[in-house]
């Protein structure tokens, strides 16, 4: 099974904490590594699972690549579940698999799986 983890692309001029979790302090701003996504991917990795992760933001990736894989997986954060939805629903209307998690997948299930197969 291929695996592709996908962080998508910013739209427009977002800030990036609406994809990290990050720390605001007096002194400076530190963005932390997405470590829910990086323990996923270690974990299918660790399983045998041919993943790849695709960290757009961090990568300056300003367009969808093309995507080949068996499932893609994608995190729904509230700020950005719109963004997260049409990305899924494009990428299901071009025979993709589409698991998504998150704190918003979590809160709203019914609404995200309108949107995924897993």
């Amino acid at each position: 099974m291929n695996v592709t983890w996908l962080v998508p692309p910013i739209k427009g001029n977002p800030n990036i904490g609406q994809y990290r979790f990050y720390k605001n302090t007096p002194s400076r701003v530190s963005l932390e590594y997405p470590y829910l996504n990086a323990m996923g991917v270690t974990q299918l990795d660790l399983a045998g699972v041919n993943v790849e992760f695709l960290d757009c933001p961090t990568n300056h990736v300003k367009t969808l690549p093309n995507l080949h894989a068996d499932l893609v997986v994608m995190e729904g954060r509230t700020p950005i579940i719109n963004r997260i939805f049409e990305i899924a629903d494009l990428l299901h209307k071009e025979g993709l698999k589409i698991a998504l998690f998150g704190d918003h997948v979590t809160w709203q299930p019914d609404e995200a799986l309108k949107h995924c197969d897993y």
